[in-house]
């Protein structure tokens, strides 16, 4: 497993599965250890609510955890792992692309591909596992609501000639393929001023000015998305001013 650096508590973590929580990696811990792959799979299957087992679709890159109703019809859910490197983003990208989409189907991603114009084929939609995973106590379960919403949000029109979509609560946005997906209140909040500034042709607001819109008891954009190190990919700033990065 490989942790992923986080830029506000300045460490590496990985997500325990056993205690439902991101964990720090001392310096001297960062070795290499050899990671049960299968039983995390079946895992995280659980974790969905899901019944049968995994199917594996391209070596430990890419499953096929099972299907769920969306309303009257059926969608499939799948995971990937490392989507940071494009060499297995590209796999996976063309194994689902011989798959075809017969059904809808949503990418639990355990490792973002870099950078942000990058899209799956045939209108599979990608999500960070990580979001996707909401912690009860000692335990953890798969947000369903997130990711029903985000096949919902796929059946809206959108427009190809944008490189800005978002759905009407701004919980899901994607920029130039990129997708995002954020709960909080605040956070969306604070996303939906800022894109409907960039509409407006003002890309760059007052920062202090979005936190008092949104009426916010953030100081700064850091604290107010703190634990989403991956809003800064869609959310720049400097002298006072953020903004969309599109």
């Amino acid at each position: 497993m490989e942790p992923e650096w986080n830029e506000e508590t300045r460490t590496y973590q990985y997500f325990s599965f056993d205690d439902c929580m991101w964990v720090d990696v001392p310096e001297e811990d960062m070795k290499t250890y050899n990671l049960e792959v299968d039983r995390l799979v079946r895992h995280i299957r659980d974790l969905a609510g899901l019944d049968g087992e995994p199917r594996g679709l391209r070596g430990n890159l890419l499953w096929n955890l099972g299907t769920f109703w969306l309303g009257k019809r059926k969608a499939t859910l799948f995971l990937a792992r490392r989507l940071d490197r494009i060499e297995c983003f590209d796999e996976v990208f063309d194994t689902l692309k011989r798959l075809g989409n017969k059904t809808p189907g949503v990418v639990l991603a355990w490792g973002l591909p870099q950078g942000r114009h990058v899209e799956l084929p045939l209108g599979y939609r990608m999500v960070n596992l990580r979001d996707a995973l909401i912690v009860e106590g000692d335990s953890c379960r798969l947000d369903q609501e997130m990711v029903k919403g985000v096949l919902t949000g796929a059946g809206q029109p959108v427009d190809d000639l944008s490189p800005l979509w978002s759905s009407p609560d701004y919980s899901a946005v994607r920029v130039n393929g990129r997708e995002f997906v954020f709960t909080g209140l605040k956070q969306k909040q604070v996303i939906g001023f800022l894109i409907e500034a960039w509409k407006r042709g003002d890309a760059r607001c007052r920062t202090q000015v979005v936190l008092e819109e949104v009426e916010s008891s953030a100081d700064a954009l850091g604290q107010l998305f703190r634990g989403r190190p991956d809003w800064r990919d869609l959310i720049g700033q400097g002298d006072g001013f953020c903004w969309i990065k599109v």
